[in-house]
């Protein structure tokens, strides 16, 4: 959020941790997202291509996808109608969830950045010229993280949302979404493992209650 935007850790390193998630790259370099143990990148042009091991991260969740339970995506009119259906039906308001959502979507609004060079700007201020678009009739992967209220400062709370389309050709954070059909699956995350960052900060356990664990 402040504009530190040098990665920390190397995209093999990540995909080492987990094989679902999403993000960013070194340099605020577009949308990251991670899918079935491969990482993608979708550029500030919309242009989405596989991120190579050379790259790297200054933020990414990321887990390995086990899910632990599926139901029919519900047929929502907007994003918002979609967070608060599966708000509905997933409770665990104290734990992280990662929810993926195959499905057909009649509309979704995407956005990405473009790569920024130093001296780094926060976040509020890139996201003014952010790049913005609208597909209709697409099918694909909402790739989800929902942060609990306590993670403030670690991470925003509620949902998060990048999305990949099933020919990955389509993909960018999202801002909106109707869909139409599909199949949502979910894991309760009940642990935190946060990375050491470019101070060289010890990784630390957190608990699901917010505790740093020494």
């Amino acid at each position: 959020m402040i504009g530190r935007y040098d990665g920390v850790m190397s995209i093999p390193e990540l995909l080492h941790s987990g094989d679902f998630g999403l993000g960013t790259l070194d340099h605020l370099d577009s949308e990251l997202i991670v899918l079935d143990g491969r990482a993608y990148q979708v550029r500030g042009d919309g242009a989405v291509v596989e991120v190579g091991s050379d790259r790297s991260t200054p933020l990414a969740i990321v887990n390995p996808f086990e899910a632990d339970g599926e139901f029919p995506c519900p047929r929502v009119g907007n994003l918002s109608d979609l967070d608060a259906r599966l708000d509905d039906a997933l409770g665990r308001k104290d734990n992280f969830l990662a929810v993926r959502v195959d499905g057909w979507f009649a509309a979704i609004t995407l956005r990405s950045v473009h790569r920024q060079e130093p001296t780094f700007r926060p976040l509020g201020e890139v996201v003014k010229g952010q790049s913005v678009w609208t597909h209709a009739e697409v099918s694909g992967t909402l790739v989800g993280v929902r942060s609990p209220i306590w993670v403030g400062g670690l991470n925003v709370p509620g949902y998060h949302w990048h999305f990949l389309s099933d020919d990955r050709t389509v993909g960018g954070h999202v801002l909106d979404c109707r869909a139409r059909e599909g199949r949502v699956q979910y894991e309760v995350g009940r642990d935190l493992l946060t990375e050491p960052d470019a101070r060289g900060t010890d990784q630390r356990p957190v608990s699901n209650q917010g505790r740093l664990m020494p």
